[in-house]
């Protein structure tokens, strides 16, 4: 396992209906934030896996 010092954010694309994000933060070796938003409107659900890629920087 990794050791994170500070709070890290990390950045995905959700792909398909609803199109977004999804922001993981990471602090102190947990996963204390997730953030999911949609371009359009409100989620009604989380996406599946198969939905969510890595953001490119």
């Amino acid at each position: 396992m990794a050791e994170v010092k500070s709070r890290v954010p990390i950045e995905a694309d959700v792909l398909e209906a609803p199109a977004g994000g999804l922001v993981v933060f990471v602090d102190d070796g947990r996963l204390p934030c997730l953030e999911y938003w949609a371009a359009e409107g409100i989620p009604t659900q989380f996406p599946s896996p198969h939905q969510i890629r890595l953001a490119e920087k």
